[in-house]
């Protein structure tokens, strides 16, 4: 049986900088791991991240570099490429500021489905699925810019984070409760940082007494500047192109860094950050992002005084409470998992009845049917409290696990319809993989559609660097089935466990 292929069409260089290809990549890894192909298409710019490409080893075909780079990107050199391929593409990836609708339409009929990644909301486009992972992104802002059947996913619920993050981050949350004293300090403007804002930032830290850990990339044209302040001042530590970013994050205590991507990253470790506008498409994410409380928007790079940053790093050192708070709301708001919440999107599983099976985040307004379905009697029956909780237990028991940003927790979806629960109860790292109790149950009515199993692999795929194990009744001898049949080996007596 042949592999599924998967086009990206994304680009990098010194100006566009390294964020569409860094996210796509992310994305393309899931995709691999499932057992699907990936190609990527880039544009040969200057300051591509090719080396980046070259090092995960993935397959590149590439466009030929134009001196004066139009404003709509041509079409016919990509159906060229897609011409010579072996096989027609089951998706094709779009994450480029040039490409709009009229682009999307030429190559329709060369692929079976396109994907377009966009954070701008400015431009209309012809696709079947739509990612913007941007803060508080609504489905009017784009209403009138995609076909009436693309689906939409918006927010940072679709977040396109690495594994490393989700896997580190359960226990950088419950070290982040435990932690006071400010240690290390993060800085992070992008591969090119082109403004040289990290350079800012290290002056302003000049005083500052605290380890510094600075991330820049191997084609930033201030790397050699860094490189001799690295060498002036031993706390001072330099990482160039590194992959483990999570470490990094979770052995910080504050972070200074621009409104790209790695905002996501930041706040799903629980790191407290001040925020550095460095460009125009930056602004909608840093005001939303300090709005709702999970940074701190101190200005742009091109206003921001060296003794202003100074004065806000000092505020944010000095302030315990606050700094704890913002790392609580960030991690609310992102938790690593958008990677494996689109991989499920783009692959999606069926039910007995040929309805897709998905998984949605649990919100406020679930908080009456959870209830319901908890004190079903087919769902005390096989529980371990057999006593209905009351009406105003149950407000406080959701409540409070709703805003727990260290256990995920998951409506299972039949189609539109809600049709059962998963929660998953972080215990510990194991071998350096977060141990989850999970713990499933499925809306009477939606019994017997083979909602169970599909909604383990979906848990499977959205955390697949986790370990489980669920605790069972012996006489509930349906999930005993169910987790058996779906590589659970049995422990001990009631006890049932799946590795990473």
């Amino acid at each position: 049986m042949t592999s599924p292929l998967v086009v990206v069409r994304a680009d990098s260089s010194l100006i566009l900088g390294a964020g569409h290809i860094m996210r796509c990549m992310t994305l393309a890894e899931e995709i691999r791991q499932f057992g699907a192909r990936v190609i990527f298409v880039c544009r040969e710019l200057p300051g591509s991240a090719s080396l980046w490409l070259a090092r995960k080893n993935w397959e590149v075909l590439w466009l030929p570099y134009h001196p004066e780079a139009p404003s709509h990107e041509p079409v016919q050199e990509f159906l060229d490429v897609l011409k010579n391929l072996d096989q027609v593409p089951d998706w094709l990836i779009v994450d480029h500021y040039n490409i709009d609708r009229q682009w999307e339409s030429a190559v329709l009929d060369s692929v079976k489905q396109i994907m377009v990644i966009d954070d701008l909301a400015n431009r209309p486009h012809h696709c079947d699925l739509l990612l913007d992972l941007t803060l508080n992104r609504k489905y009017q802002d784009y209403e009138n810019l995609i076909p009436a059947h693309c689906k939409p996913l918006l927010g940072t619920d679709f977040a396109l984070l690495r594994r490393q993050f989700a896997t580190a981050r359960p226990s950088a949350l419950t070290n982040l409760q435990q932690t006071q004293k400010t240690k290390r300090i993060l800085i992070g403007f992008g591969g090119t940082d082109n403004k040289n804002t990290a350079g800012l930032t290290l002056d302003a830290l000049s005083n500052i007494e605290a380890e510094i850990d600075v991330l820049v990339g191997s084609n930033s044209p201030n790397l050699s500047a860094l490189r001799t302040c690295a060498k002036k001042k031993g706390s001072i530590h330099l990482h160039t192109d590194v992959d483990d970013v999570s470490t990094l994050m979770a052995n910080a205590s504050i972070a200074l860094g621009a409104g790209g991507g790695t905002s996501w990253e930041r706040c799903c470790m629980g790191l407290p950050s001040l925020l550095i506008q460095t460009a125009d498409n930056q602004e909608f994410l840093v005001r939303a992002l300090a709005q709702a409380g999970g940074a701190r928007f101190i200005g742009t790079s091109e206003d921001l005084s060296v003794e202003t940053l100074a004065e806000e790093v000092s505020y944010l050192i000095d302030n315990h409470t606050l700094r704890e708070q913002m790392g609580k709301t960030a991690a609310l708001l992102c938790d690593g998992l958008g990677a494996g919440r689109t991989l499920c999107e783009l692959f999606p599983l069926a039910a007995k009845d040929g309805r897709r099976v998905g998984l949605r985040r649990v919100t406020e307004e679930d908080m009456k049917l959870l209830f319901d379905w908890q004190n079903h009697p087919d769902t005390r029956r096989f529980s371990f409290r057999t006593q209905v909780p009351g009406w105003e237990e149950h407000q406080a028991w959701f409540r409070d696990r709703l805003n727990n940003p260290i256990n995920p927790f998951h409506i299972i979806m039949h189609d539109e319809t809600p049709a059962g629960v998963v929660r998953l109860d972080y215990k510990k790292m194991e071998a350096s993989f977060p141990l989850y109790e999970i713990s499933i149950y499925i809306a009477p009515e939606k019994y017997n559609r083979g909602l169970g199993k599909n909604t383990l692999k979906l848990i499977r795929m959205t955390l697949p660097q986790s370990i489980f194990f669920a605790q069972v009744l012996k006489q509930n001898t349906t999930s005993i089935r169910l987790f058996e049949g779906s590589g659970f080996k049995q422990e001990s007596d009631g006890y049932y466990q799946r590795p990473s």
